[in-house]
């Protein structure tokens, strides 16, 4: 019997460019709002003909493999217990990266705005034809989901969620204090 599915989906690759310091001319990215809707749409079209015999936790991510990459070399998206934990001293002497603020091992300079934008960004889902699920008992959004959805479509996967019991919720602060999408009335 499965009682746990971890759900990480994998994002495209980007390139360096979004770690400049310097204003650029945006380049058109994939959207990440359809991957990730697609994503949960397939995984909820198999978990709807599921019933519930047992509890059942279904805990979700989203990351780049470019992520770890750039400036974000600490981060990993296969830690024990799918926390972000640092990686050991002996890995991270390695990196040499002047480019994204890393020199002999240690980050000397905090990531630029666009990169942090980029791996914080807000995601929407964008499928009106998402099923029902009656198997999930708990949701799971641990730190390892960096990018985030708006309360709006919180609102609906709990709605799609017939039957849970319990979710854990594990935001990071949004890095623009002034993101509309996270402030309650």
């Amino acid at each position: 019997m499965v009682h746990h599915i971890y759900f990480n989906i994998q994002l495209p690759r980007y390139n360096a460019r979004c770690c400049s310091r310097q204003p650029k001319r945006r380049l058109p990215s994939v959207n990440m709002n359809f991957i990730v809707s697609d994503g949960i749409r397939k995984l909820f079209c198999i978990l709807s003909s599921w019933k519930r015999v047992h509890d059942l936790t279904l805990e979700v991510g989203a990351y780049s493999p470019s992520d770890f990459e750039h400036c974000f070399k600490t981060l990993s998206s296969e830690d024990s217990e799918h926390d972000v934990d640092p990686m050991p001293d002996t890995r991270l002497s390695h990196y040499h990266d002047p480019r994204h603020g890393w020199i002999d091992g240690q980050q000397v300079q905090a990531p630029p705005r666009p990169a942090l934008m980029r791996l914080f960004r807000l995601i929407s889902l964008v499928s009106d034809d998402i099923p029902r699920v009656k198997a999930v008992t708990c949701c799971i959004t641990s730190r390892q989901l960096r990018r985030r959805l708006s309360p709006n479509d919180w609102g609906f996967l709990l709605r799609i969620f017939e039957r849970l019991e319990q979710l854990n919720y594990e935001p990071w602060t949004p890095y623009n204090i002034n993101d509309t999408a996270f402030h309650y009335e």
